[in-house]
Order: structure tokens, then C-alpha cells, then sequence
């Protein structure tokens, strides 16, 4: 197995990311225009990122995230460890009742006995 560069991993990155912008740009129905007047950026900022041609900065990302409405884990949540993912799931469950719990514990049984 070959193991890429640094340089081929930041390509990766970026191309991703903009796959993800583009995507949740689309389902909004927004021309490039609008994300980029929304978010205080160019236009050809937003193709360049959207095609990966560019890494955006941490100030493009939270004005995109704030444009679209999203959480900025939305963006970054393939690069995230499993703790990082989980962690919001296990704040939640603590605050449940023991019989909320007890209904959760089953369902998340149940999915993984039917599915996995």
C-alpha cells in the first residue's frame, strides 16, 4: 500500500471540504453568488474552494458554516476521531432518563443485531 504525502492528504482535504460546500450550497438551492454575498467572500473564492483548488481559512469557514446555517463539524466530521463524533452522543445520553436510556440502549441493540 502507498503512502501518500503531506501534499497529496492537503489536496485531499481541500477537494473534500469543497465537495461538501458544493453540496450543501446545492441542496440550499444557492447560486455561488448567494453563498458568497452571505458569507462575505468572492465568488471565485467559493469556486476555488468547491473545487478544491483552494484550502479555505478557518475566517472563510465559520462564514461559510454561518451562511449555510450548518455546525463546522458538518465540514470537518470526516477528518474527526470517533471520540470527537461520540462525544456529543454521550452528553445527551447522560442527561436521558433511566428509562429513555433503557429505550435507547434497545434500539442501538436491535440495529446492530439487524444490520451489522
Amino acid at each position: 500500500m502507498k503512502k501518500i504525502t503531506e501534499e497529496e492528504y492537503k489536496n485531499y482535504i481541500a477537494t473534500t471540504i469543497g465537495k461538501k460546500i458544493f453540496h450543501l450550497r446545492k441542496a440550499k438551492k444557492w447560486s455561488r453568488e448567494k453563498l458568497a454575498e452571505k458569507s462575505n467572500l468572492s465568488t471565485t473564492y467559493i469556486f476555488d474552494i468547491e473545487n478544491g483548488n483552494s484550502m479555505p481559512s478557518c475566517f472563510s469557514i465559520i462564514n461559510i458554516c454561518n451562511a449555510l446555517n450548518i455546525h463546522s463539524s458538518t465540514i470537518f466530521d470526516e477528518f474527526l476521531s470517533t471520540s470527537e463524533k461520540i462525544e456529543p452522543l454521550n452528553k445527551n445520553f447522560y442527561n436521558l432518563s433511566k428509562k429513555e436510556k433503557a429505550a435507547v440502549t434497545n434500539l442501538i441493540n436491535f440495529l446492530s443485531n439487524e444490520y451489522l
